[in-house]
């Protein structure tokens, strides 16, 4: 006598979700792949609330003197550390055995010791801040389960951000552009006299929102010649051409000058740039932002403010 026995093959049953309903939180890999760790159903990766840590305030180093003569301490100043971020993530598949290892291979493939990917936070109102990472184990992963089998892993990888801050969206400061010049007096037989396309702007004040100083960007669309001054400092950019774009970028561990051609050729352009003497965007003060310019291109002034939390 032979007996048949019918059932439905077995099905992982969904992980534990944790109810995010505010904040959305995004791992862009090195790799240019994306992932909504706030929605299992379209990455099949969750960022689970427990064991999340190193998305508020950093840690800071504090430099302060003292003397047997005077009671307490002098400030002296603080340098923010290199901050550290645990995620507890758990990756889901209930297609397979072959589904869940090929999803598992795709999500870590995206992070290297060796090179960044960007945790992005997005608030209700759709701002965004964003910190670059690095993944840094810590210790060595152990399994309670054969997660091919049942369909899902729960990991705890430890990244680190070498740059501690949180980025806010780009603030354009100011956008600047002449007139295309008109014809003045026509004369026959000759170029006819233009009125003249230089100007100078009134300076603008601004207020860093950000918790921490920042670092102007300056974008010259040719044809133009430019000056820029920022509080007490000014740069002078040489000549752009029509239709070529320069980028500066004022911060001092990434500071360079490029420009690049409508034809796509990059030229370093630092060494073109006299007086070079950018400032930062001070916290809670405002400071002056201004323009002298000839040529009818465009200059842009913007930034990106920096915070110690990323909620």
């Amino acid at each position: 006598m032979s007996i048949a026995v019918f059932a439905v093959p077995y099905v992982p049953p969904p992980p534990p979700i944790p109810p995010w309903r505010g904040y959305e939180v995004i791992w862009r890999g090195w790799d240019g792949s994306e992932w909504n760790l706030t929605d299992w159903r379209t990455s099949g990766v969750v960022l689970m609330m427990d064991g999340l840590t190193g998305i508020h305030t950093p840690l800071f180093d504090d430099y302060v003197a003292t003397s047997p003569r005077v009671a307490g301490q002098r400030y002296l100043g603080s340098r923010t550390q290199a901050r550290t971020i645990d995620l507890t993530l758990l990756i889901y598949n209930d297609e397979n055995s072959e589904g869940w290892i090929a999803q598992n291979d795709a999500f870590w493939y995206s992070m290297r010791p060796d090179r960044t990917g960007t945790l992005l936070i997005r608030g209700p109102g759709g701002k965004e801040r964003s910190i670059d990472l690095r993944y840094t184990p810590t210790s060595a992963h152990s399994f309670s389960r054969d997660p091919a089998s049942s369909g899902w892993a729960v990991y705890q990888p430890t990244m680190t951000a070498d740059d501690p801050y949180f980025y806010g969206d780009w603030i354009d400061i100011y956008e600047w552009q002449n007139e295309t010049p008109q014809p003045f007096i026509p004369v026959t037989g000759a170029q006819p006299l233009n009125i003249s396309n230089s100007s100078s702007s009134d300076k603008a004040l601004l207020n860093n929102p950000g918790d921490v100083a920042a670092w102007p960007q300056i974008l010259i669309t040719g044809p133009v010649t430019a000056t820029v001054s920022i509080g007490s400092g000014s740069m002078t950019f040489p000549a752009v051409a029509s239709g070529d774009v320069l980028t500066a970028e004022t911060d001092p561990r990434i500071a360079k000058v490029t420009s690049i051609t409508t034809g796509g050729v990059v030229t370093d352009r630092w060494a073109s740039v006299i007086p070079w003497d950018p400032r930062p965007l001070p916290v809670g003060e405002d400071i002056s932002i201004g323009l002298s310019m000839s040529g009818t291109g465009r200059v842009k002034v913007r930034f990106q403010p920096r915070y110690f939390r990323g909620t």
